[in-house]
């Protein structure tokens, strides 16, 4: 058991020395390793003499020739007592081995225990101090986020402080000939008042004349009302006389009838009747007359009928539009009373602006005098901003310097720290195809040379021509690497192919930043420029490794 406990011990110092972080506490955990292994040895050693001292003990005593077996029963005992007593002398040594041994390991987990408690408190530390450097590297972040935005707006204010120095050159010009127009305007504004006052008098005239169209057209309107009447008694009247037709043609109807009553009784009488006969036909020849003209007069009254009611309604229309009309005069009337009002305003307010050109007049003097002193500040201020403005560019220089190398020891990549490049090719980055590994440390180059030329303040002309040389070489490898692993059956291809447009796209929009002076190369698109880069190297362009044809792969990682 105790054996087992040891090797239970053995394996938990070797791993802690696989995991561990500090080189000494490796060290430290390897010794203490070797001496339990040294100590299971020794117990392990020392349990197998006790057992084979005990076999061969056990051996004599049932072995033939063994005393112990011959003899009276009283020598026989004393035989095997002297072989006890010889065991238990040589067990007790080998429990006091054993003490010894088990003194030893307490020694030993003790140590252990100590340097758990070294490397716990190592650990500690080592922690506190990523949090400091983290804490660091997060001010630094912000200090630098800050100064550039300091930078961007002090750039702007240089900018508007050049702009407001030629504007109050320019201006200082205008003001000479705003002095020597004001009296021009003086004079214009003069003429204006006049010809206001002129209009004001037409305008009285011209309320008049639309007040004597507004009585017109209330006359007008009342005789057309008149006339709507009359004509509505005229439609009445033609249908009472078309009531006194309907009379007239039923008399005829019944006279046409009686005639011919008459005239059938006449014949029945012969020829005393028949004088009545022929005045009967007369009579009926007579209603068919009147029936003939009664239905003429009744077309007629028809006729006078329809044509009263288009009139009525033409002179309802008449009237509606003789009432509109006259409301139109009366809002015309209203606005050329409002003209009149705002010609006299305006009349009076040219006579006040009249005497403000003269005073400003005056003062165009005085300010062309104030515009020179101004701009000889605005002067000394432009150069003021200029240098400002260089030395807080070399304050954000530093600032961006000094968190990537906060960020370097964050990470614990101490040659990045140490290093005056932005981007440090290591072989985690060789992909083992030459033509590609050449075209990835060029690109590496220029990271590196966009960020020298942020941190040396290189103008915005440089910066831009770098970043154009980065991406067109970036769309010339993309092709490249493209042409050669469309040859092949790699599956990826087209999704590879969609992650090179996305970049190049992004790096055209940069630069389109640039130019139009919406963005500047910060430390957060160089962060990005690299991160993307290694990425793309170590995560997707090994994806396409195995498909590649053994020519293009170097020699020792063709399998």
């Amino acid at each position: 058991m105790g054996i087992l406990l040891q090797i239970i011990i053995l394996c938990s110092l070797i791993g802690l020395a696989v995991v561990s972080d500090s080189r000494a506490a490796q060290w430290g955990l390897l010794a203490l390793a070797a001496l339990c292994a040294l100590a299971d040895a020794a117990l392990w050693l020392a349990q197998r003499n006790r057992a084979q001292k005990l076999r061969e003990r056990t051996d004599a005593l049932f072995a033939e020739d063994n005393p112990a077996r011959q003899g009276d029963e009283v020598q026989r005992a004393e035989y095997c007592l002297t072989h006890l007593r010889a065991a238990e002398s040589s067990l007790a040594e080998d429990a006091s081995v054993i003490e010894e041994l088990r003194a030893e390991v307490a020694r030993l987990q003790a140590k252990i225990n100590d340097i758990e408690e070294e490397k716990a408190a190592i650990r500690n530390k080592s922690d506190r101090g990523a949090m400091v450097l983290h804490k660091a590297h997060t001010v630094c972040r912000n200090l630098s986020s800050e100064v550039r935005e300091l930078a961007s707006l002090v750039s702007k204010v240089s900018t508007g402080v050049q702009v407001q120095r030629d504007h109050l050159t320019e201006t200082s010009g205008s003001m000479e000939k705003v002095a020597q127009t004001a009296q021009e305007s003086s004079h214009r504004v003069r003429e204006l008042s006049e010809n206001a006052q002129s209009s004001s008098a037409s305008a009285a005239t011209g309320e008049r004349e639309v007040e004597g169209a507004l009585t017109s057209i209330e006359k007008l309107k009342d005789t057309i009302v008149h006339l709507k009447q009359a004509m509505a008694d005229l439609g009445t009247k033609a249908s009472n006389i078309g009531q006194v037709m309907s009379v007239i043609n039923e008399v005829a109807d019944q006279t046409n009838l009686l005639a011919l009553n008459a005239a059938i009784e006449a014949a029945r009488a012969g020829d005393a009747g028949r004088g009545f006969a022929v005045v009967a036909d007369e009579v009926r020849k007579l209603a068919e007359k009147t029936m003939g003209a009664t239905k003429e007069v009744e077309d007629a009254v028809h006729a006078i009928q329809e044509e009263t009611r288009r009139n009525v309604l033409t002179v309802d229309k008449a009237a509606q539009l003789s009432v509109d009309g006259a409301e139109q005069a009366s809002r015309a009337g209203s606005v050329m009373r409002d003209i009149l009002q705002s010609i006299n305003d305006t009349a009076e307010h040219l006579l006040i602006v009249a005497r403000s050109a003269q005073e400003q007049s005056q003062h165009s003097t005085d300010t062309t005098s104030a515009l020179g002193e101004i701009r000889h500040v605005a002067e000394q201020n432009a150069q003021s901003m200029e240098t400002f403005t260089a030395a807080l560019l070399g304050v954000q220089s530093g600032m961006e310097e000094l968190d990537m190398i906060v960020n370097a020891l964050v990470s614990g990549d101490y040659e990045q720290a140490t290093s005056d490049k932005f981007v440090q090719w290591t072989p985690k980055l060789d992909l083992h195809v030459p033509m590609v590994d050449k075209q990835h440390r060029l690109l590496v180059d220029y990271i590196n040379e966009l960020y020298t030329a942020m941190a040396n303040n290189r103008t915005a002309g440089e910066v831009q021509k770098i970043l154009r040389k980065l991406r067109d070489y970036t769309a010339t490898h993309f092709a490249d690497e493209e042409k050669m692993f469309t040859a092949t059956a790699y599956l990826g291809a087209a999704e590879h192919m969609k992650i090179h447009r996305k970049f190049v796209a992004k790096l055209d929009e940069v630069e389109e930043q640039l130019k139009s002076g919406t963005a500047t190369v910060s430390m957060d698109l160089l962060t990005f420029l690299k991160d993307w880069l290694v990425q793309h190297i170590m995560g997707t362009d090994p994806t396409y490794l195995p498909y590649l044809k053994k020519e293009d792969m170097e020699p020792e990682q063709i399998h």
